[in-house]
């Protein structure tokens, strides 16, 4: 799978997921991507009587994985498709399964930061990127950004807001507004510790 340049080999992230307690079965695939020409994605059937969630599943693989490995999306599945000899079939599995790529940013947005939060990630944005976004929707990888950056992105944030947002949380919205909502989210659940 070639994301944004990065190669990634599905039967090391098949593998990592089929280490999860839970997962009976794994396999990882391409999704045509429109800024990053593919994203990664994974079919997971579970165990039977075990239980875990998306977010779970991509959390244990991120902790084992580059960031760039981890699935933008984990599909729990009954059965993972076949071919006539019974062997997983990995090619096309995102035309069978339906599966599209998660692109929630728009490129065309011109809605300035409208919070303070906002703000120092647009300022911090322009910085890294060495050029302004014209709106808090616009995906950082559509403006030139890739995963060099991004790690820098995040380290900054880290020491401006003193907040621990993660590779995953960025490559999850990877727009301002929703940097943002995860730094927020962050600080408040600090606010809430301290209480």
């Amino acid at each position: 799978i070639n994301r944004a340049g990065e190669k990634i080999a599905p039967l090391e992230v098949d593998g990592v997921l089929m280490n999860h307690p839970a997962t009976a079965q794994a396999l990882t695939f391409a999704v045509p991507h429109p800024l990053l020409g593919e994203a990664v994605a994974a079919a997971v059937v579970l165990k039977p009587g075990a239980t875990a969630s998306e977010r779970e599943l991509r959390e244990f693989v991120a902790a084992r994985l580059a960031y760039f490995k981890v699935p933008s999306q984990i599909l729990l599945v009954d059965s993972i498709p076949t071919g006539p000899t019974g062997k997983l079939q990995r090619i096309g599995l995102a035309d069978r399964l339906g599966v599209v790529a998660n692109v929630p940013v728009d490129d065309h947005d011109r809605t300035p930061p409208r919070t303070p939060t906002e703000e120092v990630v647009a300022q911090i944005w322009d910085e890294v990127l060495a050029r302004p976004a014209a709106g808090v929707r616009q995906n950082f990888f559509a403006l030139g950004g890739d995963s060099v950056l991004a790690t820098r992105l995040v380290a900054r944030l880290r020491e401006q807001l003193a907040v621990d947002v993660s590779l995953l949380a960025f490559f999850d919205a990877p727009s301002i507004e929703g940097i943002a909502a995860a730094v927020d989210l962050l600080l408040e659940a600090e606010e809430t510790s301290a209480l």
